[in-house]
């Protein structure tokens, strides 16, 4: 054996031996908090899921009424209209353009060397899509070669409803917020 004194040993081994005791303490606390946090997040998901379940059933049946009435609750030019307990509005949406397949993208644009338009380096080429897009808006002879893995969703409209607490009306498909009141003048 060395030159160590055999009291330092020891005192390394408590120091050490209390150290595997207070690792381990708090592993089990992270282990138990885990499994609580597991616990809580289920107990949750419970709640609300039959919540969210009414919710979504509730917004089927308005969407689907509303849209059999819409000539009816709308007139002809407007978007939107109001009740005394809500705000109805349609939107029209445009979904922007996705590739399905970028790798074989990538394969293309290797092919006909236009990797740097469409892509941007980090160890190795990655694509971009806003790139590509962006691309592809001033290449439009080339849109061929990649429109296999372009999907384009249809322009589509979606229905919003607000809470109504200020606009003290039965129906309304004219305004949908109270007319203006003159104060001075």
């Amino acid at each position: 054996m060395a030159n160590v004194d055999p009291a330092v040993i020891d005192q390394i081994n408590e120091l050490a031996i209390e150290h595997f005791k207070q690792q381990a303490e708090l592993e089990a606390a992270n282990t138990a908090f885990e499994e609580a946090q597991k616990a809580a997040n289920a107990a949750h998901s419970a709640l609300i899921g039959p919540i969210q379940g009414k919710i979504n059933e509730l917004n089927a049946k308005l969407d689907a009424l509303i849209k059999s009435h819409r000539t009816e609750l709308i007139k002809e030019g407007r978007q939107s209209f109001v009740t005394m307990v809500a705000k109805f509005q349609f939107h029209r949406t445009h979904p922007d353009p996705k590739v399905t397949d970028p790798k074989a993208v990538m394969k293309i644009a290797r092919d006909k060397g236009i990797v740097r338009k469409i892509a941007k380096l980090m160890y190795f080429w990655k694509f971009n899509s806003d790139k590509f897009f962006a691309w592809l808006s001033k290449n439009e002879e080339l849109r061929s070669l990649f429109e296999q893995y372009i999907d384009q969703p249809e322009d589509s409209e979606s229905l919003s409803m607000q809470l109504n607490g200020a606009y003290p009306v039965f129906y309304d498909d004219t305004r949908i917020s109270p007319h203006s009141i003159k104060i001075k003048g």
